[in-house]
């Protein structure tokens, strides 16, 4: 469908996505983020796993991790520990 509809109107979609990688395993994320890539759409995504948004996204892509109301810019940061008091 966003493939259509950039095809009919020139603009393309923008997909906000949830905990990819909480529905979807590893080969279907790859082909489900390969054909976000391809049609050069803008992403909001989020997720649990930092590695995941490396994997998916390529360089040069904005990266934020936000935790407790904190959000900071995460390129080139090593991916946040998780804390287990919350």
């Amino acid at each position: 469908q966003a493939a259509q509809i950039a095809g009919a109107t020139g603009r393309t979609s923008v997909f906000l996505m949830d905990d990819v990688g909480a529905e979807l395993d590893a080969p279907h994320g790859e082909r489900f983020f390969a054909a976000l890539g391809a049609l050069g759409c803008q992403v909001l995504a989020t997720g649990t796993v930092a590695a995941d948004f490396a994997r998916h996204f390529p360089a040069g892509q904005q990266l934020f991790h936000v935790e407790h109301g904190q959000c900071e810019s995460a390129v080139g940061a090593a991916p946040p520990t998780r804390r287990r008091d919350h």
